[in-house]
C-alpha cells in the first residue's frame, strides 16, 4: 500500500504537477441575483490559473461590485429587475459575465414556461460559403408572444459577447453568423422579454466549428449511457474464486454469489452490451473486502457480508472473489476494443474498520456516525489534507494501472470544496488526460449541484429527478404538471446541457417495477415475502416510460443491471438479485429488453434527445407532450399514464408533414403542418421525429 507524504498546500501541489489545463477559462453561465440579496460568484469554479487571480472591473451604473478571495460580490443599486453585463479583466484576459436581477414576485430565477410563456429554441443551421448560419425561434405557449426586438438579448461565445454585426434579431427569430475562428466552445443566448422575465439560457456546444453531433471528431459523453453492473451478481465464469460460507445464520441474499470479472468479460465478448446499445460500463466496487460476516448495529442485528464490494479493507487491491489484476486489465481491454468506456465505483466516503487507515489515522474519520446501521463502516471526514492526498493517490492507482476511463466516487456529505478541487485537478494533471469524475452519495438521496462545475465533478446521481419520477411513473403520485416543474428546476440547477446521471433504480432501493406492480413500497424494509414475478403487464410499460423520460432529457441515462428486462427486488440486498439472461427471461421481459435496446441506441443517434432544447407542448396530471429541438432535428415525445385511450391535438411550433416513430418506424401523416392529432393507447409513450417534404 502506497502512502502519500505531502508538506505542501493543495494549490502548491497543483502547480508542482504541472496541470495541463492551466490558464483555462470555462463559460460562466447567467448569474441570478435574488431580490434584495447579494450574489457571490466563486471564480475558481470556472477559471483555473497557475497564478493568483488578478481582477479589474469598471464601476457599474446598476450594480454594486466588490471582490474578495477570488470571488465577486454583486448586488443591485436600484433594485430594478433586468439583465446586465459585467466586463472583467482577469489576469489580462477580458471576459463578460451576464447577470440577471430578479423581480420581487417570488418567481423562480428561471421562471417556468407558464410564467414567461416562451422559449428561445434552436431552429436550423446551414452554410453560406464558409460561414455557418444558426437560426433560433421564439416558441410561445400562449396566444400572444414576445417581440424579440423589444427584448434584452446578450449573445456570447464562452465568456465574450459576440459583435452585433454577426447577429440579426427579428420579431420571433434570431440569426447568428458564427465567425469561423470560433471553433470550440459554447454559444450562449441570454435574454429577457419586454417584461424583464428571464428566458432559460440557450446553449450550443460548438465542436470544430459545428454544433456538436454524432458526427463530431470524437464521440461525446453527452450522447452516452451507462450500464451499472454488480460484479458478484452479474455472471460467474470462474468457479475457482468462489467463496463457500457454511454459516446457516447468514441469509443467502447477503452471501457472495460467485459473479466475477471473468464473467463480465464473457458477456462483453459475446456482444451482450453491443446488442443492448451501451456505451459505458460501470463496475461496482471490487476493493478487497473482509472474508467474514458482521452484524448490523440495529435490531434484528442480522449478519451481513460485503458481496457488493463496499466494505473495503484495502482501497488499492482487488478482492480475489472478483478476480485479479490480469482479469481487470482483460475487461478494460475488451471494452476499449469495442470503442466503449469503462468506469469504476471507488469507495471514498468510508472504509471497513479493519482497514489500515482506521488503525493508523483514526482522526481521518467521523466519530459521530451512530446513525449508520453498520458501525463497522466508519465514515471519512473529507477535510484533512493528508486524507485528501491519500484518497486521490488511491483513486489514481486504478486509473493509471488499469486505464479506466472514469470513477464514480462513493462519498458522504462531508464532501468539501478542498477535496473537489484537489482531487479533480490532480487526477487529470497527473494522467495528462481527461477523466470522467462523478459523485455517488452513499448516506442520503440529497444532491450537491454546487460541486458540479467545470473545475469540479462532471456528474452526480440526479436524485431529485429520480425521487419525483419514481413516485410519478409507478402510480404512487401521478402528476405530469408537477414532474414538468421538477424538470424545469432541474435544468436550472444543472444547466440545459449537462452530464448528470439519470436513473430508474439504484442499489439498496426496491426495484422500480416491483413498486409499480404493487408488491413493495419504497418505505418498507421487510424483504421476506416479495414475489419473483410481475403480475400486471402494465408495470413493464410504466418502467419503459420512466426510461423514455431519462433518455429524452439532458444528462447520462444509467441502467442498473437487470432493469433492461424488469428485474424484481425489494430493499437492501434483495435489490441485488442474480442477473438473468436471454434463456431465463419471460416473453414480457424479452419484449421490454428489446425495446430498451432500441431506446439506448436512439440516444447516440439523435442529439436532440440529449442536447436539444426542452419545451412543454401540453400537460395534464396523466398526459404530457414535449418537444426537443436541435436545429434541423425536432423530436416529439409524449406519455399517456392512464388506463384509457386518449385523443390529443398537439400544436407544433415547427412545421411538419409527417411524424415518424423512432421506436417502431410507424408514421403519422399530418393534415395541418402545425398540428399533430394523436390517438394514444393506455400506458403508452412515443418518440416521433418531425419530417417536412
Amino acid at each position: 500500500m502506497k502512502f502519500y507524504k505531502n508538506k505542501y498546500s493543495l494549490f502548491t501541489l497543483i502547480l508542482m504537477l504541472g496541470f495541463i489545463f492551466c490558464n483555462t477559462f470555462h463559460p460562466i453561465p447567467t448569474q441570478v441575483i435574488d431580490y434584495d440579496s447579494e450574489l457571490v460568484i466563486n471564480l475558481r469554479k470556472y477559471i483555473l490559473l497557475e497564478e493568483d487571480i488578478d481582477l479589474a472591473y469598471n464601476i457599474h451604473d446598476k450594480l454594486n461590485i466588490r471582490d474578495s478571495n477570488d470571488s465577486l460580490f454583486i448586488s443591485s443599486v436600484d433594485k430594478s429587475p433586468g439583465l446586465s453585463t459585467i466586463k472583467l479583466n482577469v489576469n489580462n484576459k477580458n471576459i463578460d459575465i451576464v447577470v440577471y436581477y430578479k423581480k420581487n414576485e417570488g418567481y423562480d430565477s428561471i421562471p417556468s414556461q407558464s410564467i414567461i410563456h416562451s422559449t428561445i429554441a434552436k431552429d436550423k443551421y446551414k452554410f453560406i460559403g464558409d460561414d455557418i448560419i444558426l437560426d433560433y425561434k421564439n416558441v410561445s405557449r400562449s396566444v400572444s408572444s414576445s417581440d424579440l426586438r423589444n427584448s434584452n438579448i446578450k449573445i456570447l461565445f464562452n465568456n465574450n459577447i459576440i459583435k452585433n454585426k454577426y447577429i440579426h434579431i427579428f420579431k420571433d427569430k434570431i440569426r447568428i453568423m458564427l465567425p469561423r475562428e470560433l471553433k470550440d466552445g459554447i454559444l450562449r443566448i441570454c435574454a429577457t422579454d419586454e417584461y424583464e422575465n428571464l428566458y432559460r439560457e440557450n446553449q450550443t456546444i460548438i465542436s470544430n466549428g459545428f454544433p456538436l453531433s454524432k458526427n463530431s471528431k470524437e464521440f461525446s459523453d453527452y450522447f452516452s449511457n451507462i450500464y451499472y453492473l454488480m460484479v458478484d451478481r452479474f455472471s460467474d465464469k470462474n468457479d475457482n474464486n468462489n467463496l463457500t460460507v457454511n454459516d446457516l445464520s447468514i441469509d443467502k441474499s447477503v452471501k457472495f454469489h460467485g459473479g466475477d470479472l471473468s464473467g463480465v468479460l464473457k458477456k462483453i465478448n459475446n456482444g451482450y452490451f453491443d446488442r443492448l446499445g451501451i456505451s459505458t460500463i460501470l463496475l461496482s466496487p471490487i476493493h478487497l473486502n473482509p472474508d467474514s460476516s458482521f452484524r448490523e448495529s440495529i435490531a434484528p442485528f442480522k449478519k451481513q457480508m460485503g458481496f457488493d464490494g463496499s466494505w473495503p479493507i484495502n482501497l488499492t487491491s482487488i478482492d480475489s472473489r472478483f478476480g485479479n489484476n490480469k482479469d481487470l486489465k482483460s475487461v478494460v481491454s475488451a471494452i476499449h476494443k469495442k470503442d466503449m468506456k469503462v468506469f469504476m465505483e471507488f469507495i471514498a466516503g468510508h472504509t471497513h474498520n479493519n482497514h489500515l487507515y482506521y488503525e493508523l489515522f483514526p482522526h481521518w474519520y467521523n466519530t459521530n456516525y451512530l446513525n449508520w446501521e453498520e458501525l463497522f463502516l466508519p465514515q471519512f471526514e473529507l477535510v484533512d489534507n493528508h486524507l485528501i492526498d491519500q484518497l486521490t493517490l488511491d483513486a489514481k492507482y486504478w486509473l493509471d494501472e488499469f486505464e479506466v476511463d472514469g470513477l464514480f466516487l462513493n462519498l458522504n456529505h462531508s464532501l468539501s470544496s478542498d477535496f473537489s478541487l484537489h482531487y479533480n485537478t490532480s487526477v487529470d494533471s497527473a494522467r495528462n488526460k481527461h477523466t470522467f469524475h462523478a459523485i455517488k452519495f452513499s448516506d442520503s438521496f440529497e444532491s450537491a449541484p454546487e460541486f458540479i462545475n467545470p473545475i469540479g465533478f462532471e456528474s452526480e446521481i440526479n436524485f431529485p429527478l429520480y425521487l419525483n419520477a419514481r413516485e410519478h411513473f409507478s402510480g404512487l403520485n401521478t402528476d405530469f404538471i408537477e414532474l414538468n416543474k421538477m424538470i424545469i428546476n432541474n435544468l436550472e440547477d444543472y444547466s440545459s446541457i449537462n452530464l448528470v446521471t439519470t436513473i430508474v433504480g439504484i442499489d439498496d432501493q426496491p426495484r422500480f417495477i416491483s413498486v409499480a406492480d404493487g408488491q413493495v413500497s419504497y418505505k418498507e424494509k421487510n424483504t421476506s415475502s416479495y414475489l419473483q414475478n410481475i403480475e400486471d403487464p402494465v408495470s413493464y410499460e410504466k418502467l419503459f416510460m420512466f426510461m423514455v423520460m431519462n433518455n429524452s432529457l439532458p444528462g447520462v441515462p444509467m441502467l442498473y443491471y437487470g432493469d433492461e428486462y424488469g428485474q424484481t427486488g425489494g430493499y437492501g440486498a434483495d435489490s441485488k438479485r442474480d442477473m438473468k439472461f436471454q434463456n431465463e427471461l419471460s416473453i414480457s421481459e424479452s419484449y421490454l429488453k428489446e425495446r430498451v435496446s432500441k431506446l439506448n441506441k436512439l440516444r447516440s443517434q439523435y442529439p436532440a434527445l440529449s442536447v436539444g432544447d426542452f419545451m412543454i407542448l401540453r400537460e395534464s396530471k396523466e398526459f404530457t407532450a414535449w418537444l426537443k429541438s436541435y436545429y434541423n432535428e425536432k423530436i416529439l415525445v409524449f406519455f399517456n399514464l392512464q388506463n384509457k385511450v386518449i385523443e390529443k391535438n398537439i400544436s407544433l411550433p415547427f412545421e411538419a408533414n409527417e411524424l415518424i416513430s423512432l421506436l417502431d418506424d410507424s408514421k403519422i401523416i399530418l393534415d395541418d403542418p402545425n398540428m399533430a392529432s394523436l390517438v394514444i393507447p393506455p400506458y403508452k409513450t412515443g418518440i416521433y421525429i418531425l419530417k417536412s417534404k
